[in-house]
């Protein structure tokens, strides 16, 4: 029935969800979402997809491997502004684990 049903919603999740909505467009319309998506990005994720995006935003191809995935393993990426006004990806680090 819809009165079991409302019993079962978990309703602080629900409100916890909602008031995700108001931070999630002040987080758009203050800018902080831009800094945000400017400031350097870690990727943490599964072989191959973790490989193919990598060579991706680093050379724009997936199919170019620039980097060889240790599992375990860190690849910090940063940009800075082409010439063209596009943001230009490169390698910033990487952390290989020494597995024995």
């Amino acid at each position: 029935s819809m009165d079991d049903a409302y019993k079962a919603v978990s309703w602080k999740t629900v409100f916890l969800l909602a008031s995700l909505i108001p931070l999630g467009l002040a987080v758009e319309t203050t800018g902080t979402a831009k800094w945000i998506a400017d400031q350097v990005l870690m990727v943490v994720g599964h072989m191959p997809f973790m490989q193919r995006l990598v060579s991706y935003l680093t050379v724009g191809s997936e199919e170019i491997r620039v980097y060889q995935f240790q599992n375990s393993g860190v690849v910090c990426l940063d940009n800075s502004e082409g010439t063209d006004g596009k943001l230009d990806w490169f390698i910033k680090w990487t952390l290989n684990p020494n597995i024995s």
